[in-house]
């Protein structure tokens, strides 16, 4: 027997869920990071390499890699691509 289910005028689908879980997961993460990290974490997203965003912020590329290493290194960051999709979900 099949069953079909059917949503109610308004509510949400299984995959607006688990968008919603997804943006809640992320935002969770990104909590985590310092407003530097985060300000890096921004300009990764962007494209910017460490030297660029070295620049930009004034700091040395160094400091730079630091605050990389950094946001790789908290819970449920692991690659900077995870990062940046991450990023890019909450600033579309």
């Amino acid at each position: 027997m099949t069953h079909i289910v059917r949503h109610a005028p308004g509510s949400r689908s299984e995959a607006q869920l688990a968008a919603d879980l997804q943006r809640d997961e992320t935002r969770q993460l990104l909590s985590l990071l310092t407003q530097r990290e985060a300000e890096v974490l921004e300009m990764v997203a962007r494209g910017l390499g460490s030297k660029d965003i070295a620049t930009a912020l004034h700091l040395s590329v160094r400091t730079v890699d630091s605050h990389r290493a950094a946001i790789a290194a908290k819970p449920g960051t692991a690659a900077v691509a995870e990062q940046t999709r991450a990023w890019i979900s909450l600033h579309p």
